[in-house]
């Protein structure tokens, strides 16, 4: 008991402690006993507290001592920040963008709930105004404020009857759940109250990083380091602010390839959380299946979440708008504009194939042969984008081993269109021995681009190789009858040359021969040849062979015969021998077979001499026998 300020010691004057009594009842009553009337006061009771705890001698002197003018103090039982317009106890609060100033109202409540009117109208009250987290249950009056804090002072006179905006305020960081808390220290004990609506501050967009794989952001350096392999993992980072702790999602969607691309690769890859400090959000396991560049265009990385206070009332439309419609910013955000270009990504490999050998079931050293190199990601699946300038030059090489030289050298990046260089036609492929004497093997196609991707950890081609040659052989016999020719094809087995009997391929005609250096009685087309074909097992077959025409009684000497595997050229012609044979004889052009690959030397075409009536024929009798 406290008599004008003032502590009283209490005894006990009559009876005996009834403890009983001591407590409170399910209804409040100021003084006296319900049974008995004489304890109740018998007149008005003005200006009565209620606190909810004991209080201290200060706290007491303090009311004592308290004046004001007539008419009373008017107490608010809580406060309230509500949007602009809103109901005074049930109004919400919307979203706010960090970074930009907001404001919202601030009202005092009776403990009906409702606007308490007659606040300050004894005089100016001076409350605070602060934020505060918003989560969990904590009591109002313990909710920790933020750091750095947002906080005002507002002054509440009788004209604004309870309710007043505060101040512009601008909250630097982001948050997900925040309330306001106000604060009227006027009274003893004072008068703390936090909004009934919860809000966040959110980020306005994300900037989206590499530290691995940004090496070009325009998408237009075909040749930039430091490079990724297609579908190997690389690292993005989203950037949003300080006190930003969501996780945000990546839309494959909106991933677009550098111009000029053939597609957009596929993406993928998921972020962590963010770390509040810095508000980034970093992912190492991002991949993405192309060649060249991608760029994210905007709102490729977002977050629908971290507003989720207030997208659940309402209190947000369901948008990325960062501009106020309707008094409310869109509930979600992410980058507002597109991104700069991630890359460079390379093949992670190349696959190489030789569909079929050359020559059936072998290829000769020198002899051009079919083969298709597809570049690859880390799946297998062709990197359509390994095209134009982000192609790049292929050098060969034999991976068993084998010495020579490939040709082309190197292969241009121009063969490749959409991943796949396609050498089945033109140009081709071929490997020529250092030197002729090599044994046959096996050629193993190996391609590496000047970026260093190559087939080692691919599929390599194969194909059996031989070092060949064709051979004309001398020929002899009567001016009277036709001069057979024999021409074979050769190779190189390891301590000689044999026949080739795997040859099924090399074709030799008639006016693939020149004729010249004609010799005694033996005139320019007095014999001409015929026949002419495929080879079968190394040889012209009977019916193909061939066959140079009888130049006739008197018509004695020799003539040399050049095999052109090389182009057409010289003045000396091919006659040809229309059949049955024999005269007359028409001359041509030399036409080359183009198979060079069969010179007995480079450059150097086989040749052979026929002679007619010069040496003595060992042949007894011929007779030719038609069925």
């Amino acid at each position: 008991l406290y008599i004008d300020g003032v502590p009283q010691t209490l005894t006990q004057r009559q009876g005996t402690p009834a403890l009983g009594n001591a407590v409170v009842s399910a209804n409040l009553r100021v003084s006296g006993w319900q049974s008995d009337a004489n304890y109740r006061f018998r007149s008005r009771i003005d200006e009565v507290n209620v606190f909810d705890g004991e209080m201290t001698q200060s706290q007491v002197l303090a009311l004592y001592n308290a004046t004001h003018p007539c008419g009373g103090t008017v107490i608010p039982a809580n406060f309230n920040c509500v949007a602009s317009g809103e109901a005074a106890a049930s109004g919400h609060l919307f979203t706010k963008l960090a970074g930009t100033p907001f404001s919202f109202d601030v009202v005092a409540l009776n403990g009906a709930g409702n606007q308490e009117t007659g606040y300050a109208s004894d005089g100016d009250k001076n409350v605070t105004v602060e934020l505060v987290d918003g989560s969990g249950s904590t009591a109002c009056a313990s909710r920790p404020p933020l750091s750095p804090p947002v906080s005002q002072t507002l002054t509440f006179t009788a004209a604004d009857a309870g309710r007043k905006a505060a101040a512009s305020m601008t909250v630097t960081k982001a948050y997900a759940n925040l309330r306001c808390r106000v604060t009227d220290a006027n009274q003893v004990p004072a008068v703390v109250g936090c909004s009934g609506d919860n809000f966040s501050v959110r980020p306005q967009t994300f900037v989206v990083s590499s530290t691995n794989a940004n090496a070009d952001p325009t998408g237009s350096n075909p040749a930039a380091l430091p490079t990724v392999k297609a579908g190997v993992a690389f690292e993005l980072t989203a950037t949003a602010m300080a006190g930003y702790d969501g996780t945000p999602a990546l839309d494959p969607s909106k991933a677009q390839a550098h111009a000029g691309a053939v597609q957009t690769g596929a993406l993928a890859g998921s972020f962590a959380a963010a770390n509040p400090v810095s508000g980034a959000a970093t992912g190492n396991a991002f991949t993405y299946g192309e060649v060249g560049y991608f760029r994210l265009d905007a709102n490729g990385v977002t977050d629908t979440s971290f507003t989720s206070v207030d997208a659940a009332s309402g209190d947000c439309t369901a948008d990325y708008s960062n501009s106020l419609v309707g008094g409310k910013y869109g509930c979600y955000f992410g980058n507002s504009a597109p991104t700069g270009y991630f890359g460079r990504f390379i093949p992670d490999r190349f696959d190489t194939e030789i569909p079929n050998p050359a020559c059936g079931t072998f290829t000769y050293s020198g002899q051009p042969f079919p083969a298709r190199i597809t570049a690859r990601n880390v799946a297998g699946a062709t990197t359509r984008n390994y095209d134009g300038t982000f192609a790049k030059n292929i050098t060969f090489s034999d991976a068993n081993g084998s010495a020579g030289a490939f040709s082309p050298a190197p292969l241009p990046a121009g063969a490749f269109s959409a991943g796949v260089a396609d050498l089945t036609g033109s140009p081709t492929v071929k490997f020529t021995y250092s030197s002729v004497l090599t044994p046959p093997a096996t050629l193993r196609l190996r391609a590496t681009d000047t970026d260093g991707v190559g087939s080692t950890t691919g599929s390599e081609g194969e194909t059996a190789i031989r070092s060949g040659r064709l051979k004309i052989q001398n020929a002899h016999g009567s001016e009277l009858r036709a001069l057979p020719i024999e021409v074979t094809a050769q190779f190189y087995n390891g301590t000689g040359f044999a026949l080739n009997t795997a040859d099924n391929c090399t074709t030799v005609a008639a006016g693939n021969i020149r004729m010249n250096n004609w010799q005694r009685n033996l005139a320019a087309c007095d014999t001409g040849l015929s026949g002419g074909g495929t080879m079968t097992g190394g040889t012209l077959p009977t019916a193909n062979r061939l066959m140079l025409g009888q130049p006739g009684v008197g018509n004695d000497g020799s003539v040399d015969l050049t095999v052109r595997l090389g182009a057409a050229g010289g003045a000396d012609a091919t006659c040809l021998d229309p059949l049955p044979v024999g005269p007359p004889y028409s001359a041509s052009g030399v036409m080359g077979t183009g198979a060079t690959w069969l010179q007995p030397s480079p450059g150097v075409d086989p040749s052979a001499r026929a002679t007619f009536g010069i040496y003595r024929d060992r042949l007894i009798y011929r007779r030719e026998v038609t069925r």
